[in-house]
């Protein structure tokens, strides 16, 4: 019984591991003029180079929608103002905004579609106006620190950084009372043995 509690221990375990990686990273934070196009890179492991990579909006992981994805090969896939080109030598993929407009700033997603659970790695684009930017040159006297066209960010997620993958939090709060619970279990047991020994001992002095 507690070798099987432990190998699903170890089953979970994996399983946060491997869902919460540094497969995917990219920058934190992008901007771009207003009416500017503006592009970013995500990058990923090379296991990940043939599956298809998606770009996603919205707040929430477990509900943003995908605006454009690959074939899964190296040609550029456009819906609309969007364009999204994988490149499989750098490992990366660059999603590219033409003319900006004020609607296009708000949290995004980099995906990558994969069996079991897809990884997505959060970022946030700024649209910034001519107005913005002549309010912040009276009030501090110097250019603004931004990031326009083809520019990451300087502070991006470290390697280390957990990634999100595409499950509903009540999913993971169950998973953990689940391992919590095996742990409850195992120490009990061992406690039990503990307990048994002691008794042995005693009968037999």
């Amino acid at each position: 019984m507690d070798s099987l509690l432990q190998w699903h221990l170890i089953a979970g375990v994996l399983f946060l591991l491997t869902g919460f990686t540094s497969a995917l990273v990219g920058p934190e934070k992008v901007s771009g003029f207003l009416g500017n196009p503006l592009s970013l890179v995500c990058k990923y492991e090379e296991q990940f180079k043939n599956n298809i990579k998606c770009w996603c909006k919205g707040a929430q992981w477990s509900s943003c929608m995908n605006i454009v994805k690959t074939d899964g090969t190296e040609q550029a896939v456009r819906n609309g103002r969007t364009i999204i080109k994988d490149n499989h030598t750098n490992v990366e993929f660059t999603v590219t905004l033409e003319n900006l407009t004020e609607k296009d700033a708000g949290k995004y997603w980099c995906v990558i579609e994969k069996i079991g659970a897809d990884i997505g790695f959060p970022l946030s684009i700024e649209v910034l106006t001519a107005s913005a930017v002549n309010a912040s040159l009276d009030d501090e006297g110097d250019l603004p620190t931004v990031n326009i066209i083809h520019q990451m960010t300087s502070t991006t997620r470290p390697q280390d950084t957990a990634h999100f993958m595409r499950i509903f939090n009540c999913e993971f709060c169950c998973f953990i009372f689940v391992i919590t619970t095996a742990e409850g279990v195992l120490q009990r047991s061992a406690k039990a043995k503990e307990e048994d020994l002691e008794t042995r001992i005693n009968i037999l002095k």
